[in-house]
């Protein structure tokens, strides 16, 4: 049975990609976790995954990215576009 929690994010919401040809668009993971299950599956090798069974959902991302976004257009480097992160388990 899957489990979901909803948490508060607590880092920043837009992250610098990892994958080299998206390095210059920040990304965004909305979820930690995953209901799936995989044995597989490379978001178990994440420092934030909860456990087998269990979806944390960022449920304050939203407003962390108008923020994020507000302080960056201040300086001049609001993003073009945002990556939404694959290793997010839309439920």
């Amino acid at each position: 049975m899957m489990k979901v929690e909803l948490i508060k994010r607590k880092g920043a919401a837009l992250t610098p990609s990892s994958i080299r040809c998206l390095s210059w668009m920040p990304t965004v993971n909305i979820t930690a976790g995953c209901s799936h299950g995989c044995l597989y599956c490379y978001t178990k090798g994440y420092l934030q995954y909860p456990g087998d069974g269990v979806v944390r959902v960022y449920h304050n991302t939203a407003e962390q990215i108008a923020q994020e976004i507000k302080r960056k257009r201040r300086r001049g480097k609001e993003p073009v576009a945002v990556y939404f992160c694959p290793s997010s388990d839309a439920f």
